[in-house]
């Protein structure tokens, strides 16, 4: 069997998946990209259940999507799935821990496209509104 080694470009908002390597015409890119699915699938059951009440529910699911995420190496994949965590804190009036969680989601935001991204300034708005709410319930 013989093997040709190619690199072929990936989309921007893959790049925890390059370089894709072919192998007989057969992509690891295929698997990457069902990895991909899996994260956005958990981010997105993990927030119905936070939105159903389900807390302990949604903690499990993006918990999993924090631990695909971090196996992707991908700095805003992590970002999106803690701001996820954060939110998930917030609605279970776990203030600590959502600003915690807001702060980590920055950090990984900046790193993986630096200062003034849309995700930074996204976390940084839900990070308002959770200082207005601890505000508006100290008041």
């Amino acid at each position: 069997m013989k093997f040709q080694m190619q690199t072929t470009a990936v989309h921007s908002t893959r790049r925890a998946c390059l370089p894709a390597v072919r192998w007989d015409g057969k992509h690891k890119q295929k698997r990457c990209i069902g990895r991909l699915k899996k994260l956005g699938m958990l981010n997105r059951e993990g927030m119905n259940a936070a939105n159903n009440g389900r807390i302990a529910d949604a903690m499990f699911q993006l918990d999993q999507a924090l631990a695909l995420a971090e196996s992707l190496k991908s700095p805003l994949h992590q970002a999106k799935i803690h701001n996820s965590i954060a939110l998930a804190h917030q609605l279970a009036n776990n203030v600590v821990e959502a600003r915690a969680s807001f702060l980590r989601a920055e950090a990984f935001a900046v790193e993986g496209a630096g200062e003034g991204n849309g995700l930074q300034r996204i976390i940084l708005r839900n990070m308002s509104r959770l200082e207005r709410m601890v505000g508006n319930k100290v008041a």
